[in-house]
This record gives structure tokens, sequence and C-alpha cells, in this order.
């Protein structure tokens, strides 16, 4: 098992989300683990996303901004990705909330035998009730991340796992650039709505 030596970056997609940025960041600022680069990249904000990043990198030093066009959520988890430096990576979208003690008890899973590790979530969306979330810590897999994807296929988000970065880029895995426009998509999650 590891000890709180890794360097985890989380990346941080930012396109015009001033109104929730800022209690993201306090998240990932309230951290228990300490050892983190935070890399926000502004994806081509037109609001007052990219002052937050400012004032929170103003505060913080492990914060880094990168700026680029607008090029939409795979483009910017890629920036990301290429730019970090930590052995594990953590995609935090803009209006996820991580909890105090997240990333300390997740690095405890982290050696080299594991690629990727998926932690509990709780998503909260109009739809969803509290009650049918279960949030109790067991432990479902151990063993590598391709027998993982052939035991229960490839989810369709990313922000509940640390990857090992290495395993990332040795793989290939990068997110597809521009995502196709349904109908029917939640606008702040992209998660398929009836």
């Amino acid at each position: 098992m590891s000890t709180e030596c890794e360097l985890i970056s989380i990346i941080t997609p930012v396109y015009n989300v001033e109104n929730y940025l800022t209690r993201c960041l306090e998240t990932i600022a309230a951290q228990t683990y300490r050892n983190l680069e935070i890399i926000l990249v502004n994806d081509g904000s037109t609001d007052g996303s990219l002052q937050i990043c400012e004032k929170y990198s103003k505060i913080h030093d492990n914060i880094r901004i990168i700026s680029q066009a607008n090029g939409g959520i795979g483009a910017a988890r890629n920036t990301g990705m290429s730019l970090a430096r930590g052995e594990y990576v953590c995609f935090v979208d803009s209006d996820d909330d991580l909890s105090e003690n997240g990333l300390s008890e997740m690095i405890t899973y982290c050696d080299s035998e594991v690629d990727a590790i998926r932690f509990w979530c709780r998503i909260v969306h109009p739809h969803t009730k509290d009650e049918n979330v279960k949030e109790d810590g067991r432990e479902l897999f151990r063993g590598r991340g391709h027998d993982y994807l052939k035991k229960f296929g490839l989810e369709t988000f990313c922000w509940n796992w640390l990857y090992r970065r290495d395993y990332l880029l040795s793989n290939k895995l990068f997110f597809k650039k521009k995502l196709v426009k349904i109908s029917n998509l939640c606008p702040k999650c992209c998660c398929q709505t009836q």
C-alpha cells in the first residue's frame, strides 16, 4: 500500500462555470491529502470563471492555470493530462465537490499494480434520491484495468476515478475532443435524461 508521497494531479476543465466554480475549488483546497498539483484548464470562458481561477492561484501555490481556445471538455482534459506531473490523475469537473478525506483514503489503495481506483460518489441531480445512493466503501474489484473493463464495461464518466497517469499515457487513453450534442442531455453534467 502507498504512503502519502505520490503527487496527485487534479485536472479541472473550466468553461463558463462562475456560478459553482468557487465551491468546487474550496473542496479541492480543503483536501487532507496535501501533495496535490491542481491544473485548471480555462477552455475559453467568457464569464468570470478565469478571474475566480486567478484568485485561487494567488492563494494556493499548487494551482496552475492553462488557458486555451474553447475546444470542449475532452480537449480541456487532454490538455491537463498532457501537462500533469503527478503519478496519479483525478478529473474533477467544475460542478463537483470532493469529500475532505477523499483523496487521502484513495491513495492508500495505490501501488505499482493498480491502474485505476474507482471511488464512491453521490450524484445530486433533480431526479436522484439520496436514499438510493450506497456509500459503504466496499472494495468491489481488485485487478488490472483491462480486467475491470472486461467485467464491468466502460462508464460514461471519469470523475470518480483515480488513474495512474502512466497507464493512461502508455495506452493512449485520451478523451474525444468534441462531444456530439444530443438534445436530451442534461446541460450541467451531460448525463442522459428522460
